[in-house]
């Protein structure tokens, strides 16, 4: 069986809102930010990267701009700008797509975790009260993001009773019917393990735009409750998260979070962002039509 591995939208890593935002005019890269959340990822007991500011502060654009360079770590925008929403803000959609971004970026980490289910049997005869049973699963679960192979042949001379090739208990085959439990292992925790093995080095980091925001969408398992409440993350799991000044589900994050959890905060009287705000305005005043 092949399970599909498509989204809703055909913009799998947001590049139409990426570019949106580093394609434009008035852009301003802001590489000493960048500086300092990758400097937070570096510390080895880290797992969560918090950036806030006031709404306006460019949170957005720098974190397309941070997509844009790292072409291949997971991104997340929950909104499109300030007042257009983007992408649902539950644990589950998150993870499914994580998958399925991870998947299109390191195949090779999916394809070590396939399942293979080979059995060959060859049997005389089975009487009128006998059964003969292939395999038995109790319960199996279809990731989205791999193939699984079922292979079963049976040579029976002759049968009197039951001769059955595969009995599964419980089949999931669709993607809405996971358990977050499930889909966190199939998504995130079993390729970072396996990316682990074959380098020890590297490491997925995931970036999620728009943290506040979720408090608008009124969903039950919500991305923000994983994230505080979520099982420890692999050493080589690193998250950078951005946000308004926290709220209290933010406050609840960040204190559950804390031994994991480096924050950083843009300043408008930081001289970058102040230097920032004057070629901002005079790129603004160049144009023909101002």
């Amino acid at each position: 069986m092949m399970t599909q591995t498509t989204t809703q939208d055909g913009d799998l890593f947001n590049e139409s809102l990426i570019q949106s935002y580093v394609s434009a005019s008035r852009f301003i890269a802001r590489p000493w930010l960048a500086e300092r959340v990758e400097a937070a990822l570096e510390q080895d007991d880290c797992r969560f990267v918090l950036l806030t500011a006031e709404p306006g502060a460019g949170k957005t654009a720098f974190m397309a701009w941070l997509a844009d360079k790292h072409p291949e770590w997971p991104r997340y925008f929950i909104r499109r700008d300030q007042r257009t929403p983007l992408q649902d803000a539950d644990d589950h959609s998150f993870l499914l797509r994580v998958g399925y971004q991870l998947a299109a970026k390191h195949p090779q980490l999916f394809s070590q975790e396939q399942v293979q289910l080979v059995v060959e049997q060859r049997l005389g005869t089975v009487a009128e009260t006998g059964q003969a049973v292939g395999a038995e699963v109790s319960r199996l679960l279809a990731s989205p993001f791999h193939q699984k192979v079922l292979h079963i042949r049976q040579h029976v001379e002759r049968t009197a009773g039951a001769v059955t090739g595969l009995k599964i208990d419980e089949l999931v085959v669709e993607s809405r019917l996971l358990s977050p439990q499930d889909l966190q292992n199939m998504a995130l925790f079993d390729p970072a393990k396996a990316l682990r093995a074959a380098d020890p080095e590297a490491r997925i980091v995931i970036l999620v735009d728009a943290l506040d925001e979720i408090r608008y969408h009124g969903v039950e398992g919500s991305l923000l409750e994983w994230l505080t409440h979520c099982p420890e993350l692999p050493a080589n799991v690193r998250f950078v998260l951005t946000s308004r000044p926290p709220d209290g589900p933010t406050k609840l994050f960040c204190d559950k979070q804390k031994p994991y959890l480096q924050q950083l905060t843009i300043e408008p009287g930081d001289e970058p962002v102040q230097r920032e705000l004057k070629a901002y305005a005079h790129r603004l005043a160049e144009e023909a039509d101002v």
